[in-house]
């Protein structure tokens, strides 16, 4: 899921946008020139890409449709299965298909920009281009070349997700400091009245039918990082209003000798605002996880809080099936659920998809989504 750090960067990525946010402690002149500069920017992207298909057009022009033989994409969608199975068995997608979607839009968008007449049959166009570029560059079928979706992009997956998929709360919880102790008393008091807890078989069960045997909606109460605060502050206030916590373990913190915990989490991207604890130790210990493992359920934050498409092969396998080992030495038996920092759904890198399927996870987190990868493993 989201990390805190990356979330408001998100929140103000816009330049404008952000800018408009501030505009109390900025002059109309400095707000101006960023706008500007922001409009600038986008135009000469904009004529980058429309340049770029105009070359590409011409290129294509003399092609003789009835002689050569013309790529094409075409989607697959099975109308027999999909209504049965959609939520037992929602189809995967890979990176390709984030962004050739991307892509098209960007694309029909230039073209009507090129040509403002343009008709219904003018899509084959775009398609052809596309798939013309793609067949030139045939890596590009593993390894795409995406762009971040936009805002609307989102709003639109997103909104398919919550029409088609079944649904359910969470809440997250990072640094419990005891400072805060009576607020998280509050909050998870108020949610006990409406919400029940959810354990590891409940969430499989939900994900397979989409139904839900309580009186009260489900509630995954999730813990994430490995804080000492939250083995001393959080956990014993899920327990008294009869919550299961989901502890997702940065591992490598936990294995962190204690004088050198609060710099490791400087540089992991781990917020410590407060610094409440004299002796150093900041992390929980194997065995105040091992307590949790006892009622609550553990899972994978990876060993060190890193972005993984930015690591290379091995340590990527080190972050992913080498956390799962750390679980294995140290619980006595694997994890079942795994998020990673931004929290990628599985889909979106294969590498790492094979990563996750050999360290044996049967569930993955993500930003706004939970996929039931396999079914639990037998003595898990």
């Amino acid at each position: 899921m989201m990390n805190r750090r990356n979330a408001l960067l998100a929140m103000s990525a816009t330049a404008l946008g952000g800018l408009r946010a501030f505009g109390s402690k900025l002059s109309p002149l400095a707000l101006q020139a960023a706008g500007d500069t922001a409009t600038q920017s986008k135009n000469a992207a904009r004529q980058r890409l429309d340049d770029g298909l105009r070359k590409d057009f011409a290129r294509l022009a003399s092609r003789e449709y009835s002689e050569e033989g013309v790529p094409v994409f075409l989607a697959c969608d099975d109308l027999v299965a999909k209504q049965a199975c959609l939520k037992q068995h929602p189809v995967q997608l890979t990176p390709f298909n984030a962004a050739l979607s991307s892509e098209f839009r960007q694309n029909a968008e230039a073209y009507l920009r090129i040509k403002p007449d343009a008709g219904p049959l003018d899509v084959g166009k775009v398609i052809e281009l596309m798939t013309d570029r793609d067949f030139l560059n045939p890596a590009a079928d593993t390894q795409p070349v995406s762009t971040a979706p936009t805002f609307s992009q989102n709003a639109e997956n997103l909104a398919d997700l919550f029409a088609t998929r079944p649904v359910i709360r969470a809440v997250n919880f990072h640094n419990t400091s005891r400072a805060q102790a009576a607020l998280y008393e509050r909050q998870i008091a108020q949610y006990s009245q409406h919400f029940s807890p959810v354990n590891q078989d409940e969430l499989e069960t939900y994900l397979v039918t989409g139904e839900w045997h309580k009186p009260k909606p489900g509630l995954i109460v999730s813990v994430f990082e490995g804080y000492r605060n939250s083995y001393d502050v959080l956990l014993p206030i899920l327990e008294k209003y009869g919550f299961v916590g989901w502890f997702w373990m940065i591992t490598g913190f936990l294995n962190t000798p204690v004088p050198d915990q609060r710099n490791y989490a400087e540089h992991h991207d781990i917020d410590m605002l407060t610094h409440e604890y004299p002796d150093g130790r900041y992390a929980l210990t194997w065995d105040e996880l091992r307590q949790i493992d006892k009622k609550h359920v553990i899972a994978s934050h990876t060993r060190s809080h890193t972005l993984l498409s930015q690591l290379d092969p091995a340590t990527q396998r080190s972050e992913v099936i080498g956390s799962q080992q750390d679980f294995v030495k140290e619980l006595g038996h694997p994890v079942r659920a795994f998020v990673s920092l931004t929290g990628p759904a599985y889909g979106e890198n294969a590498a790492i998809d094979r990563l996750i399927d050999e360290a044996g996870y049967d569930i993955v987190f993500s930003n706004f989504l939970i996929q039931r990868i396999k079914a639990k493993h037998v003595g898990t």
